[in-house]
């Protein structure tokens, strides 16, 4: 295949495009007088994006052994040197490699052909559109190489007819059938594998090829519109919240403040994935609870508006990631809690607080 030449592996270990500018932090109200996490108006690093051909990959089943910081698997080559390209890190390490010191190598089955490592698939909704797809850069880049490949994948399923709908249709959406997806359960040898890096580092970095893959999903499950997006949409933690206590706020009375400001609620666990994709592309302003919902601001259009509210324990990099790579105007209305440490609690919004702060940051958004 074309990508396996040498000379063009080193060309698409390319470093990224700039983006090493300050993380998009904080445009909050003015009545909040608490704390800010360090990393606010931060140097966002630039990753390097690549892939590598790897003849005669060792490429060992995965294991779960205390996630979310312990994923036992392994890319190796043929001197038996863990293949970088292929380790899951987030701000940390997650993933390490299995002990084959003691592995029989020369009686492993040997797999024909080209494959693919996509690497782990944590079918987590928020974890799947950012970490799980960050490798799908070279299914966009490649699309007409796919038809000819098998893509293997760790996950902890039986068989990828048992994935979530929203892995299936994003597989779909990049032309790659479940037929081609073959679960990493048992070590083997691949004649030849293709290891994509990672284009989104949580808690670290984004680089803009993490925007192929988004886009790429966001055009074959939306018909492109020539109208400029204008759907006022909050995404609603309603019946998330009946599942997790730890996270409680007054959300009956936020959703009648964005009604009273035509807003659509949207409650995202309702609807399908294409479904969800769809109303994003359309619209101009997304507000909602901090959570995996709001990181689908990726599939809203460039120089679009986002509104997160939150804690200030509960505020993480990857939404202001989300918002530089994709150029949009990102606010927070942020309740204090004293502290910044990262922890899940119930909080309470400021009803005449967040009206006002609509009102003065928001003024073509008319009060109903």
């Amino acid at each position: 295949m074309k990508v396996a030449n040498e000379v063009e592996q080193r060309k698409e270990l390319m470093t990224t495009t700039d983006i090493s500018r300050k993380t998009q932090f904080f445009n909050y109200n003015n009545s909040f007088r608490g704390k800010l996490p360090e990393w606010c108006n931060s140097v966002l690093p630039t990753i390097d994006v690549g892939h590598k051909t790897v003849p005669n990959a060792l490429v060992t089943k995965g294991a779960l052994d205390g996630w979310p910081r312990s994923l036992i698997s392994g890319v190796f080559d043929e001197e038996l040197n863990e293949v970088n390209e292929s380790v899951f890190v987030r701000g940390y390490r997650v993933s390490f490699p299995r002990d084959i010191t003691q592995l029989q190598i020369e009686s492993l089955s040997k797999k024909k052909g080209q494959c693919v490592y996509l690497g782990w698939f944590i079918t987590h909704y928020g974890h799947f559109i950012t970490e799980s797809i960050s490798r799908m850069w070279w299914l966009a880049k490649y699309r007409d190489e796919i038809k000819n490949c098998v893509f293997l994948v760790h996950a902890n399923f039986k068989s990828p007819n048992d994935f979530p709908m929203h892995v299936k249709e994003t597989l779909n959406a990049f032309g790659v059938s479940l037929s081609q997806i073959e679960l990493i359960d048992d070590d083997m040898i691949c004649e030849s594998l293709i290891v994509p890096s990672q284009s989104i580092v949580l808690d670290y970095s984004i680089s803009e090829f993490q925007l192929d893959t988004w886009n790429e999903i966001k055009t074959k499950l939306y018909k492109e519109s020539a109208n400029k997006p204008k759907r006022k949409v909050y995404l609603s933690r309603r019946y998330q919240d009946q599942k997790d206590t730890s996270r409680k706020f007054n959300d009956i009375d936020v959703e009648e403040v964005f009604k009273r400001y035509g807003f659509k609620i949207v409650y995202p666990e309702l609807l399908s994935f294409q479904e969800q994709v769809q109303i994003y592309a359309e619209t101009e302003i997304l507000a909602g609870p901090v959570g995996s919902a709001m990181h689908n601001a990726a599939f809203m259009s460039e120089n679009s508006t986002v509104l997160i509210l939150a804690p200030n324990s509960f505020l993480f990099k990857t939404d202001a990631h989300i918002s530089k790579v994709k150029k949009h105007n990102l606010y927070y209305f942020l309740h204090d809690t004293g502290s910044t440490d990262i922890k899940r609690v119930n909080y309470e919004i400021n009803i005449a607080e967040l009206s006002n702060f609509l009102a003065q940051e928001f003024p073509s958004v008319t009060d109903k």
